[in-house]
């Protein structure tokens, strides 16, 4: 099972000690234990320097931690001594699939549509993923899966039909898939593979992949890679959470949970979600209406021409 470590700071210089990994980035701290496999590493401001910080950045990015199937959690202030950015991050987009749901509701109520007359469009190799499917699709009128892999999601959708009476359209083609998709969800394709495909340059993607999407550029739609969330019930209470990017931090909590426990974390903490985020940063309300707006009415001149 994967360790996860918080690094914050603490200003109790009498209680630390300073040996193993960190004694080489020239730290004295102290060790907490959440629980078997979270720990937090507090360490005194007084005893680090740049130098310090840019030997952190070097072990977690290259070496010790990830090395040893460990993941780091950084404290926003050292984040931004070690790179002014976003250094290491073990996301797995958990919370925006946990939540996908909610943010497909979301989407609905700005851009003033009715999914229940709208399809979707889903990507997906793997076969496991029949859960999250389920629950989308109770939302829409019609799922379009597009994969290149139609053995794997035949087996899912044999698991879907024997629980439900949800119907799956389910293809492999290029060129036609997402060519008139006004909504798309991404759960398994990367650049590469996504940029081999046709695809309707006003669509909304809500990308669940871990890699961040970057289309052509004839591409002028949304991507959202990324949700701005807030729980109400707080998890736990020995971390200081406004030390930490949130999303970071429940990422962390919830590391070995499959989709249905992460669901169900999210709605037994309250999650919310405040903002949605592309990869120009906040993604605004009339940015979501105008190129559903558009997409619509691509789509209405593409029908009367055939």
């Amino acid at each position: 099972m994967t360790r996860i470590y918080y690094i914050d700071y603490r200003e109790q210089p009498n209680n630390y000690r300073s040996n193993g990994l960190l004694n080489r980035l020239f730290f004295c701290f102290k060790f907490v234990s959440i629980d078997s496999n979270k720990k937090v590493i507090y360490i005194n401001k007084k005893y680090i320097n740049q130098k310090a910080y840019n030997k952190l950045r070097r072990y977690i990015e290259n070496y010790n931690f990830q090395q040893l199937s460990k993941n780091v959690v950084l404290a926003k202030d050292i984040q931004l001594k070690c790179s002014g950015e976003m250094l290491y991050v073990a996301r797995e987009k958990k919370i925006m699939k946990a939540i996908i749901c909610e943010i497909l509701k979301y989407i609905e109520k700005v851009v003033e549509a009715d999914f229940r007359n709208e399809s979707v469009s889903i990507l997906l190799c793997r076969d496991n993923n029949e859960n999250i499917v389920t629950d989308i699709a109770e939302l829409f009128k019609g799922v379009n899966i597009v994969t290149t892999r139609i053995g794997n999601i035949r087996r899912m959708e044999k698991k879907i039909q024997r629980k439900s009476d949800i119907i799956l359209s389910i293809t492999n083609n290029r060129r036609k898939a997402i060519k008139r998709a006004k909504l798309i969800i991404n759960i398994d394709f990367d650049n590469n593979v996504l940029n081999e495909f046709i695809i309707n340059r006003n669509s909304i993607i809500i990308n669940l992949n871990k890699d961040k999407l970057e289309l052509k550029n004839s591409f002028q739609g949304t991507i959202i890679n990324m949700v701005e969330v807030d729980f109400i019930n707080k998890y736990k209470e020995y971390i200081d959470e406004s030390h930490y990017n949130v999303v970071d931090l429940y990422e962390s909590f919830l590391h070995n949970f499959n989709y249905k426990e992460a669901k169900e974390f999210a709605m037994n903490y309250k999650c919310s979600i405040k903002k949605l985020v592309g990869n120009r940063g906040i993604i605004g309300t009339e940015e979501l209406k105008n190129n559903f707006t558009n997409s619509t009415i691509k789509l209405d001149k593409m029908e009367k021409k055939d």
